[in-house]
C-alpha cells in the first residue's frame, strides 16, 4: 500500500471513490451521492488540488499495490485571518474489501503528520456520525475529542443522523507543535 498526496491525474479515481463512499455509506457524509454524482470531473481536479488562496489544502490516497485507490482523507485549512489556526478534516474513507488492514489508521496519521507542518495551525476539527463507533475510536485514539453532539445534522430520506463534533489541538496533544 502507498500513500501519497493526490494529483491532478487523480481525479477520476477520486471522484470514483467519493461517489462509492456516499453511495454505500449516506449516513456518514454530509455531501450526498445524488449531488455529488452531478458533478463534473473539474469539481474533483478542484477539490485535490491546492489553490493560491487555500495553498495548504490537501488530499492523500491510499493506493493498493495494484494501483487501485482504496481511501481518502482530506484537509481544509480555513483562509479568513481570524480562522487560519484551524483546519478542517473530511472525507475519510477506507473501501470495505480494504478494512481492517491498518490502511485507516495509516491515512490519518499521514495527514495529522502533515498538517503539523502546516506554518500557524493549532487544531484540526471535524464530524463524524456519532453512531459511526468504529470512526470514533479511531479518531479518539489519534488525539481527538468529542466537544458537542449536534441532533439531527443530517437527513438521509426520512432518517436523521446525529454528528459529533471532535478535536485536536496540537498544543494539547503535541506540547512540543
Amino acid at each position: 500500500m502507498q500513500i501519497r498526496q493526490l494529483e491532478r491525474d487523480d481525479a477520476l479515481p477520486y471522484h470514483l471513490l467519493r461517489l462509492r463512499m456516499l453511495r454505500i455509506y449516506p449516513d456518514a457524509f454530509t455531501s450526498s451521492y445524488k449531488e455529488d454524482s452531478l458533478k463534473p470531473l473539474a469539481w474533483a481536479e478542484r477539490r485535490i488540488t491546492p489553490g493560491d488562496e487555500s495553498p495548504h489544502d490537501f488530499v492523500l490516497g491510499a493506493f493498493a499495490d495494484s494501483g487501485e485507490m482504496i481511501g481518502s482523507v482530506g484537509l481544509a485549512v480555513e483562509t479568513r485571518m481570524k480562522q487560519r489556526h484551524k483546519a478542517q478534516l473530511f472525507g475519510m474513507y477506507v473501501a470495505p474489501e480494504a478494512g481492517s488492514q491498518g490502511i485507516g489508521r495509516a491515512l490519518l496519521s499521514a495527514c495529522l503528520n502533515r498538517a503539523r507542518g502546516i506554518p500557524g495551525l493549532e487544531q484540526i476539527y471535524l464530524t463524524v456520525t456519532a453512531t459511526n463507533n468504529r470512526a470514533r475510536k479511531l479518531y479518539e485514539s489519534a488525539g481527538f475529542g468529542t466537544f458537542g453532539v449536534e441532533e439531527r445534522a443530517i437527513k438521509v430520506g426520512s432518517a436523521y443522523f446525529a454528528k459529533a463534533h471532535m478535536v485536536m489541538r496540537f498544543d494539547a496533544a503535541h506540547p512540543q507543535t
